[in-house]
């Protein structure tokens, strides 16, 4: 018997305990809301922002290097990090490739491809763009975006993030530049100014400024006529 007492008396002490515990945490949903509602209308002091060195360098080369023809167009140059004109070495296989499969994607979609065809012969008949004299190393590749409910139905779309046998993207060797639109909150406040508002929208803006010809090699593209070869 003390040997059953003292095995009954050790498993007692040693019987584990267990314990069950519920942590709630409430947040006050009006506070969160009112905390949310005031960092999206805090409005910040411009004054106070730190200038990037990228965008005052960008605006610098702006300013030192656009001109106007003889026909008063703007005339300006790409803006290339440290000045330097970037090595991009070539990409001509990936552009075939890339224009090979547009075309034959084209050629199963007959009204994406007459509005594509249209889209580029607005560039030809207005002058902005023309065949070019000499061939370019690196190619801009160029895809069509569609939107069904814009007055222009398909736009087509130049990429510059294509990179060279170099490793080195169009892109990634020009610098982006300040913004230059105002802040949506401003906009939103000069609509309630007034009583009347008055939008416009300049047609094809950017391609009525002209690149520098020294750097029209990098916007080089492939493009073919009908059903030619390319």
């Amino acid at each position: 018997m003390g040997a059953v007492r003292e095995s009954s008396e050790a498993a007692s002490v040693h019987q584990p305990t267990y314990s069950s515990l519920f942590v709630s945490s409430i947040e006050d949903p009006i506070a969160n809301q009112l905390q949310r509602f005031w960092e999206m209308e805090n409005v910040c002091d411009s004054s106070t922002q730190q200038e990037n060195p990228d965008d005052r360098a960008c605006e610098e080369h702006f300013m030192k290097t656009h001109f106007r023809d003889e026909s008063g167009a703007y005339v300006v140059s790409l803006p290339f990090r440290d000045n330097k004109p970037p090595i991009l070495g070539t990409n001509q296989t990936f552009a075939v490739n890339r224009l090979s499969t547009l075309k034959k994607r084209l050629d199963r979609d007959p009204q994406s491809k007459e509005l594509y065809f249209e889209n580029l012969n607005d560039y030809i008949q207005n002058g902005h763009m023309v065949p070019a004299k000499n061939p370019s190393d690196y190619l801009l590749v160029h895809f069509a975006v569609r939107k069904e409910s814009s007055t222009t139905k398909l736009r087509v779309v130049f990429d510059p993030n294509v990179k060279g046998s170099h490793q080195v993207s169009l892109a990634e060797s020009l610098l982006v530049g300040p913004k230059l639109q105002n802040d949506i909150g401003d906009l939103l406040i000069s609509f309630r100014l007034n009583a009347v508002a008055l939008t416009c929208d300049v047609q094809a803006m950017y391609r009525s400024i002209w690149v520098n010809k020294s750097d029209r090699k990098y916007q080089h593209i492939l493009w073919y006529e009908g059903d030619n070869n390319f």
